[in-house]
């Protein structure tokens, strides 16, 4: 309720009351006066002196109720005029429409002003947040304040408890808000360009469409946050927890995600372009054309992740696990996937020219007619899944492959290279063109003869 609707009630209940008054004594004196001629009627000058006294009686009480009257509305007058100075002292106390009107009164500031201080931060409004992060424990209703295009730059806020805070807009590059709580807080659209939020807690928070260019979210907690198309290019998110947070359309070009976990995250459309994901975990992540091209993923594990139309052109994948993972239509071109497990990935319509197979598990691959795979490779494939036609591998170049389990009883080895193979639990037996000296090197490789 605003002060001229209290003012306004304030004044309605006054006049009520002194109508009420007044109807009373109108009525007081109609049957005092009745009485009084009754008593009196035999005796006129009685009477006369009566009806005097009468009369200054109700003169004296007609007074003294004016004056409780006058003095009643200088009483509220005074605490009025109390409320109006708690208004207007109110910032000494760190509750949430404080820190919202100083906020709004510091951007008011800035605009008529340009900055007097490096940061150009009000120590004041710093204080009351910090005040505010301090007792947030205490009382939780005093949470969720609002300091939508705020400006807090260079801000020292490491550890703050701001849970369900809204900084929408705000300008906050080069902040420090390592091992902050901003769970649920509102942080869409805001600058955050290289600022601190290392070992923070963002999880279920709303960053989408913000500017983190540069900035530091190491180890940080951001699981079910919103990121959507969020700049986070040359982003430090090393280690960081992003299971199940949208990415969709952000861009993450150089960021290092080295040991970061992603699981069940939505990153369709993303860039990742030359960005580091080494030991990083990608199970059933949804990375429909998720761009991924130069991008460095040694021995991350993407197991039975969406990677529709995903581009890994030119990336590196050594080791990686794409066991079950959808790649219908991705570009592999040139990719490094040397030891990587691609057992019962879906690789139908994918291009594979140029990649590095090389010990590359093969084994329940789906591919088909659109799919593009070196000679070698492919004919690696249909020897591992029993689609080669014939039985004779004369010349075929096996090096680096990966024949675990394969069957090769029967085929005609003639000149057939096999140096550095995986031949574990190969089967071999009745084949031609394979020499002693050859067959006890395979056996001591892991084949296995059957004679």
């Amino acid at each position: 309720m605003t002060i001229a609707d209290r003012d306004q009630g304030v004044f309605e209940n006054q006049a009520q009351g002194r109508l009420f008054f007044l109807v009373k004594f109108m009525a007081v004196i109609a049957v005092s006066l009745s009485l009084l001629l009754w008593l009196m009627k035999d005796d006129t000058s009685v009477l006369l002196m009566g009806i005097c006294l009468f009369l200054s009686l109700v003169l004296i009480i007609f007074l003294l109720k004016s004056q409780y009257s006058q003095e009643s509305s200088r009483q509220l007058c005074v605490i009025q005029g109390e409320d109006i100075g708690e208004n207007n002292l109110k910032y000494s106390h760190p509750t949430q429409s404080n820190i919202e009107n100083l906020a709004l009164s510091h951007l008011t500031s800035n605009a008529n002003n340009h900055k007097n201080n490096e940061s150009g931060l009000d120590s004041n409004l710093l204080n009351q947040i910090l005040s505010l992060s301090s007792l947030a424990d205490s009382y939780p209703e005093k949470n969720g304040i609002s300091l939508i295009l705020a400006d807090l730059e260079n801000a020292q806020l490491a550890g703050a408890n701001l849970n369900n805070i809204y900084l929408s807009g705000s300008k906050l590059n080069g902040a420090n808000l390592s091992f902050a709580q901003l769970e649920n807080a509102n942080l869409s659209g805001a600058n955050l360009q290289k600022i601190n939020l290392s070992f923070a807690n963002l999880s279920k928070a709303n960053v989408s469409s913000v500017n983190l260019k540069e900035a530091n979210l190491s180890k940080a907690n951001l699981t079910s946050v919103n990121l959507s198309k969020a700049n986070l290019a040359h982003a430090i998110l090393m280690e960081v927890n992003l299971d199940n947070a949208n990415l969709t359309d952000a861009n993450l070009v150089g960021a290092e995600l080295n040991h970061a976990s992603l699981k069940g995250a939505y990153l369709w459309n993303t860039n990742l372009d030359n960005s580091q994901l080494d030991h990083s975990d990608f199970r059933n992540a949804y990375m429909n054309s998720t761009k991924l091209n130069q991008a460095s993923l040694q021995e991350a594990t993407l197991q039975s992740a969406k990677l529709t139309e995903a581009k890994f052109k030119n990336a590196n994948l050594k080791n990686a696990n794409l066991s079950n993972a959808q790649l219908e239509a991705a570009n592999l071109m040139n990719a490094n996937l040397e030891g990587a497990n691609l057992e019962g990935a879906n690789l139908e319509g994918a291009n594979l020219e140029g990649a590095n197979l090389d010990r590359a598990k093969l084994k329940f691959v789906k591919i088909n007619q659109a799919t593009k795979l070196d000679r070698k490779w492919l004919v690696v494939w249909q020897i591992l899944n029993g689609k080669y036609e014939g039985k004779d591998l004369t010349s075929v170049n096996f090096e680096h492959a990966n024949l675990e389990g394969a069957d090769l009883r029967g085929f005609n080895l003639t000149n057939v290279k096999l140096n550095h193979a995986n031949v574990h639990n190969t089967w071999l037996g009745w084949n031609t063109g394979i020499s002693e000296e050859m067959k006890l090197d395979l056996k001591q490789r892991g084949a296995v003869f059957e004679e």
